[in-house]
């Protein structure tokens, strides 16, 4: 399969990453330097990329990972209407540090709709772009779980988000955040909690 400029620029910087995490030859670092400032070079073309440069990490670059609560009761889903972009998603974003999955899953949903979760269980495990989503510099692993709200608990928009409430599964909304969630992932949310049976989905290529 043909790669993107932006897969060869994105590998590009990680090689660059390795070679300074590693290597305390000065030449070779110099070099490494060099290949990730090539690597910036190669996006730049793009208007909206004018600027852009791979910023330097420490350690191994590896995926950054997002996760989402797929909150169902019933027939209904718990969707979050984001501010920064006037669109409906399932709550959750980037993992903090120090805290597990289900920690940062209740964390948002606390944060975004004013509920407290209960994490019931993983539903998939998704490379963001081969999932469909918007092309983006970072490579990101999305993780979907099932949670259960309390039965009686009212959703409250969070600071970040404009409002929160569930929808029907024939109802879903036409406006969908799709840099943050699919259809397709509120359906399989909607498979797992009805059919206890099933395993987590993952991307076999």
């Amino acid at each position: 399969m043909p790669r993107t400029l932006l897969e060869v620029s994105r590998e590009l910087a990680a090689m660059a990453q390795a070679g300074l995490t590693y290597s305390r030859d000065p030449y070779d670092r110099e070099r490494c330097e060099r290949l990730r400032e090539i690597a910036s070079e190669l996006l730049r073309g793009e208007p909206e990329r004018a600027d852009f440069s791979w910023p330097l990490e420490d350690g191994y670059a590896t995926p950054k990972v997002d996760v989402r609560a797929l909150v169902i009761r019933g027939g209904e889903i718990l969707l979050v209407r984001e501010k920064s972009s006037g669109r409906w998603s399932a709550p959750g974003g980037w993992a903090d540090v120090n805290l597990t999955p289900a920690e940062n899953l209740r964390k948002e949903c606390r944060e975004e709709a004013g509920i407290a979760v209960t994490v019931d269980r993983l539903v998939s495990v998704l490379d963001r772009e081969r999932a469909g989503h918007r092309p983006i510099a970072w490579s990101v692993y999305k993780l979907y779980f099932l949670c259960t709200p309390p039965a009686a608990a009212v959703p409250v928009a969070g600071s970040e988000i404009v409002e929160a409430r569930y929808f029907r599964r024939e109802a879903l909304p036409d406006d969908l955040d799709f840099d943050r969630v699919s259809y397709e992932e509120i359906e399989r949310g909607f498979q797992f909690y009805h059919d206890p049976a099933l395993t987590a989905f993952f991307q076999r290529d």
